[in-house]
């Protein structure tokens, strides 16, 4: 092959690859692409909400642990821990993010929750 010729291929393959590329950015890829993103982004939203929430009940919980192991074990802290608590297992199961916890933790929250549900069975 000539020099001349293997430019004229090098310069057909750039000129396809640039027809190619303008027919993306015209037509539905382009779009399916910006779509995909913008999904991306909404999930992504809601993960961070979900995990801002998730954060806040698990200061909540210490909060309220740390006041009741303080003050005079109140029945009003009590109550507010264990709904806390159970509050938080129930997000935390709910969004599959065990993993992300130690078991001890989740064993504390477990047996907080597990008094929710016994005064919501003694209450109905």
């Amino acid at each position: 092959m000539t020099k001349l010729n293997k430019f004229f291929c090098i310069l057909f393959l750039l000129v396809c690859a640039g027809l190619h590329a303008e027919e993306e950015e015209g037509g539905f890829v382009q779009e399916d692409e910006i779509h995909s993103i913008e999904n991306m982004i909404v999930a992504t939203e809601k993960q961070l909400e979900m995990q801002n929430e998730i954060k806040a009940l698990m200061e909540e919980f210490k909060n309220c642990r740390s006041l009741f192991m303080q003050e005079d074990h109140s029945k009003k802290h009590a109550a507010r821990m264990i709904d806390v608590a159970n509050t938080l297992l129930g997000k935390i199961q709910e969004h599959h993010l065990e993993y992300a916890f130690s078991t001890a933790y989740l064993k504390e929250l477990a047996v907080f929750a597990s008094i929710a549900s016994k005064k919501t069975l003694k209450s109905s």
